[in-house]
């Protein structure tokens, strides 16, 4: 016997829910829930199933032009629906994981400046080293964080800019 789904209480509303990735549906919000979470108006009338969505992505993910694209086509989709992005991720698996992985990955990574859309990490330089405590505490105060993955954006992957604004070059 399964266990039931979780329920959630969710105090986000009207755009708020729409650009938040872990709760945001896109348009398989129920007519129930649309009005529950103020968002009549704020969507299409049309009402899409996860499949009918997938279905959407999927297309949209086959037209881009190469594999780099895909991998920003994906990577802007997980910036937006979490839901959609990993249930797409999931359907396609053995196609799309040299999209999100290696090799695509490692080719977005070296282009991560020029790619950049949002920040996801905390960035503490040397320019700021005055404030580099303060800008920590700042960053991470009220949040609960169990891991913290520090680099020194030299040798990621063997390759260069690691978004951090910087070119490295590496000469064999």
């Amino acid at each position: 016997m399964s266990s039931p789904e979780p329920v959630y209480r969710i105090a986000l509303r009207g755009s708020a829910i729409l650009s938040h990735p872990r709760w945001n549906k896109g348009m398989a919000f129920t007519a129930e829930e649309r009005k529950a979470f103020g968002l009549i108006g704020r969507l299409p009338c049309q009402i899409n199933t996860l499949d009918e969505q997938c279905d959407r992505a999927y297309d949209q993910l086959q037209s881009q032009v190469n594999d780099l694209a895909k991998n920003t086509f994906l990577q802007s989709m997980k910036d937006q629906n979490w839901v959609l992005y990993f249930s797409l991720i999931g359907r396609h698996l053995r196609e799309l994981i040299p999209i999100i992985y290696t090799p695509t990955e490692a080719e977005a990574i070296s282009n991560y400046s020029h790619l950049f859309r949002r920040s996801e990490g905390l960035y503490l330089s040397f320019p700021h080293i005055e404030s580099m405590e303060e800008d920590f505490l700042e960053q991470t105060k009220d949040r609960t964080i169990d891991l913290f993955v520090c680099s020194d954006a030299e040798a990621i992957l063997g390759i260069g800019d690691q978004g951090v604004g910087v070119i490295v070059s590496i000469e064999i």
